[in-house]
């Protein structure tokens, strides 16, 4: 309970004060109070306390937390802070029906943000804005509409950094009665999903008649159902060649990876779209797949550099080689890049691949700009298809 002297000179007017806190203690019942105020503040509590005495109602065990320096914030958020932290297992209640401005301010803030209930004394005021004796009323503030806006805020946070699991255990447990609480729970599992790469379940969500309700991201929305829907296609056998689609969201995975800081997984994600791209190439030009090639379909020279009769799987490497013997610009510019050879080095010595070294930023970065340039090559329009497999930031 926050204690102020009232305005004027009046005791009138402090002791209608102390009595219009003494009206919140009769209300509350509380087992222990602590008050906070000003030296000055301490004529308020006598008058309180002599009030209960000829009242002869009792008054719980309590104690007076004085601050000097009324009007500086940060003190008041630490004395309310040391308390809110010694009490943190009780039912706590925070009355700032008088004291300053900056001393009743910092009370309301810290109570909402450890989540305790708020409580004032209203009643009809004077000129000088004292409730008047006999008129108080003692009003508990609903703020559940404060939390749930302080959980969204921290939803959006967490969403935008892509910490879905977590955003979603806010949204079910920290949200009382916000009304697009259905539709950022179905939104957030749509994009956990797809993070997953589940892509069926997160297109399933993306498709739901609570997410189409956010009108503000119906274009991005839009564009990562195109792509989505692109790849669950390739999965469910609907589209004649499956690999593609699957390149812009590697790209775009691997971004959001190298965002958290996680460069072994991000360079992880690039080896793999690296792969894809020839993958993409073989599929498309011989119908035949990296890890069961049909020799008669390449010339004699491929199939005795890649020794082809004798083993029918290739890997990275051997892919690009396999598109070189066939004369693929793609694959001559490959085993002649010695850039990239370096970096798929520093992918091997990675701790998730073959070794025990992390990959930095800088070598990450190097990394995905070289496996960008032999996106492009393979197609002209894939920035914009990365794009598309952007996640929303709310």
């Amino acid at each position: 309970m926050t204690v102020g002297t009232g305005t004027g000179d009046s005791n009138e007017r402090v002791r209608s004060l102390a009595h219009g806190l003494l009206q919140s203690i009769y209300h509350r019942r509380p087992d222990r109070i602590v008050f906070f105020g000003s030296d000055k503040s301490r004529e308020t509590l006598d008058y309180l306390l002599e009030e209960a005495k000829r009242e002869e109602k009792d008054i719980p065990e309590y104690e007076f937390i004085e601050v000097r320096e009324v009007d500086r914030v940060n003190e008041w958020l630490e004395v309310f802070e040391e308390q809110m932290k010694k009490y943190r297992d009780y039912d706590v209640v925070v009355d700032y029906t008088s004291g300053t401005k900056t001393m009743t301010s910092a009370a309301f803030v810290m109570a909402i943000l450890y989540r305790k209930e708020v409580s004032v004394v209203s009643g009809f005021r004077d000129k000088n804005g004292t409730v008047q004796r006999g008129t108080e009323q003692v009003i508990t503030q609903n703020m559940y509409q404060v939390y749930d806006k302080l959980s969204i805020r921290r939803f959006k946070d967490l969403f935008n950094l892509g910490r879905f699991e977590t955003a979603i255990d806010v949204l079910e447990n920290d949200v009382v009665n916000h009304n697009r609480r259905d539709a950022y729970l179905n939104l957030t599992r749509a994009y956990l999903h797809w993070d997953l790469f589940e892509h069926e379940k997160a297109l399933d969500y993306l498709n739901s008649e609570e997410v189409r309700s956010l009108d503000e991201l119906e274009d991005v929305i839009k564009r990562n159902k195109r792509i989505l829907g692109e790849i669950v296609s390739s999965r469910t056998g609907k589209r004649k060649f499956k690999y593609r689609p699957f390149l812009p969201d590697l790209l775009a995975n691997s971004r959001r990876r190298a965002s958290e800081g996680r460069y072994d997984d991000a360079a992880a994600r690039l080896y793999r779209a690296l792969e894809l791209i020839a993958q993409v190439i073989i599929e498309e030009k011989y119908g035949d797949e990296t890890d069961s090639l049909s020799p008669d379909k390449y010339s004699m020279g491929t199939r005795s550099t890649l020794k082809l009769n004798a083993k029918r799987r290739v890997a990275l490497r051997d892919a690009y080689k396999l598109l070189a013997c066939e004369d693929y610009d793609i694959g001559k510019a490959f085993i002649e890049d010695n850039r990239v050879m370096d970096l798929l080095t520093v992918r091997n010595y990675s701790i998730l691949a073959h070794g025990l070294e992390p990959v930095n930023r800088d070598d990450y970065k190097k990394f995905y700009d070289r496996v960008l340039y032999y996106a492009r090559i393979l197609d002209k329009d894939i920035d914009s298809k990365i794009e598309d497999a952007t996640f929303p930031q709310l």
